[in-house]
C-alpha cells in the first residue's frame, strides 16, 4: 500500500465509514496532488467464479460428482464451455477468439468524479513479462495469484477543500467489466499530525498525547 492509503480499520474508527473491503481508502491534505497506481489483475476472478457457478447449475448430479472426484470442477474447460453456451453466436465467438489469439485486452476507462483523473484506455498485454512485477511491500489477498499478471492504472487526485471525495472507476472491455471504488478523505493542511513509536516485540507501550482544542 502507498503512504496515502488508509487501512479499513483506521477509516472505520476515524470517520464512521469503511468496513468495506471493496473500497480503496486514501487520505491527504488540502492542495496535495496524489498520483497513485492501481494494480489491475489480468484475470477477472469475480467473472470466473460467476462462470463456474453458472456451469454447475447446468451440470447433472453425476457430472458434478465425477468432476469433484477428478478435480476438474473448476477447470478452464468448464468456464470456456459456459462462455460458449451463454454466447448469442457461439461459433462466431470461438472463431474470433482463435483468430485474435492471446494478444491484448483493451479497456475503456471512465471515472464519475471531476476530482479524479484517469487515462482514457488501459491495455493489458497478455504475454508481457513486465506485467507480473509488483512493489515488494504490496499486500496481496490470498485468492490472488500474481503470476497471472497485472497491469498498472495511474489515478490522479486533487482537491482544494477539505471533505470526503468518492469516485467509481469503470473499466469496460468487449467481454469484461471491472469496477473500482475510491474514497479519499481530505483534511485541512497541517491538521493531521503523525506520531511514530518504537517498542520491543510483545511489550505494551503507553504514551500520553496532549490534545488542544482551539
Amino acid at each position: 500500500p502507498c503512504k496515502n492509503s488508509v487501512r479499513i480499520s483506521s477509516a472505520a474508527a476515524g470517520y464512521g465509514s469503511g468496513k468495506n473491503e471493496n473500497i480503496i481508502y486514501w487520505r491527504c491534505e488540502t492542495g496535495a496532488a496524489l498520483r497513485e497506481t492501481l494494480h489491475i489483475l489480468m484475470r477477472n476472478l469475480a467473472k470466473e467464479r460467476a462462470l463456474i457457478v453458472a456451469a454447475h447449475q447446468q451440470m447433472s448430479t453425476i457430472e458434478l460428482q465425477r468432476r469433484q472426484i477428478t478435480g476438474t470442477i473448476m477447470s478452464c474447460s468448464v468456464m470456456a464451455k459456459t462462455l460458449k453456451d451463454l454466447s448469442n453466436n457461439p461459433t462466431a465467438a470461438v472463431s474470433l477468439a482463435q483468430a485474435m489469439g492471446p494478444v491484448a485486452d483493451v479497456y475503456r476507462v471512465q471515472v464519475d468524479s471531476e476530482y479524479f483523473q484517469v487515462p482514457d484506455m488501459l491495455v493489458m498485454l497478455s504475454r508481457d513479462p513486465s506485467s507480473k512485477c509488483m512493489p515488494q511491500d504490496t499486500t496481496i489477498p490470498t485468492a490472488v495469484n500474481i503470476q497471472d499478471g497485472v497491469a498498472e492504472l495511474i489515478v490522479q487526485f486533487r482537491a482544494k477543500d477539505p471533505g470526503q471525495y468518492n469516485a467509481t472507476i469503470t473499466l469496460t472491455a468487449i467481454d469484461d467489466v471491472r469496477i473500482y471504488r475510491i474514497e479519499c478523505t481530505v483534511s485541512p493542511q497541517g491538521s493531521t499530525p503523525e506520531l511514530e513509536f518504537h517498542s520491543p516485540v510483545f511489550q505494551a507501550l503507553t504514551q500520553s498525547i496532549p490534545v488542544v482544542n482551539n
